[in-house]
């Protein structure tokens, strides 16, 4: 079975690996202390957009899922496997975005997943049997023994 996760507002939850970052704000909605110095705002986490984020926000999510259990596929850095005791399952990330596939319908490895991803990053939506993923358009067959990603949109 497949299902389909997004953490939200995820480069927020990463850590900092590097000095905090200063911003101005725009003419429109400065602020000024009480001496008249503008002040900044320091950038503690990393936000969508800078070089390094994405990077961080790697780190991050590869810790919280080997955390769980969750081992990397050697070669693929983008894939996980998880073997339980009644069941496998398989992961890959883009970004922010998990495409899971469990062995067992009821998808017990998924489901402990999800929950410890919502207890530690909160916004987290789920969806069961997508017909999307990262742009990728999903098919399956009737029995769900066949698969397929394509992008048509880009043929």
């Amino acid at each position: 079975r497949l299902l389909k996760a997004d953490i939200g507002d995820a480069y927020a939850k990463a850590k900092r690996n590097r000095p905090p970052g200063y911003m101005r704000m725009a003419r429109t909605i400065q602020e000024f202390d009480e001496d008249g110095m503008e002040l900044l705002y320091e950038l503690l986490t990393p936000l969508w957009g800078e070089h390094e984020a994405g990077f961080e926000w790697d780190i991050e999510l590869h810790e919280t899922l080997t955390s769980f259990g969750w081992r990397q596929v050697p070669g693929i850095p983008a894939l996980y496997i998880f073997n339980g005791t009644d069941s496998s399952a398989r992961l890959i990330k883009i970004v922010d975005d998990i495409l899971f596939c469990e062995s067992d319908t009821s998808t017990p490895i998924v489901n402990a997943t999800l929950k410890a991803l919502k207890d530690k990053y909160e916004q987290v939506t789920h969806e069961a049997d997508p017909s999307a993923f990262a742009g990728f358009k999903i098919t399956q067959s009737a029995d769900y023994s066949v698969r397929k990603l394509s992008q048509p949109q880009k043929i």
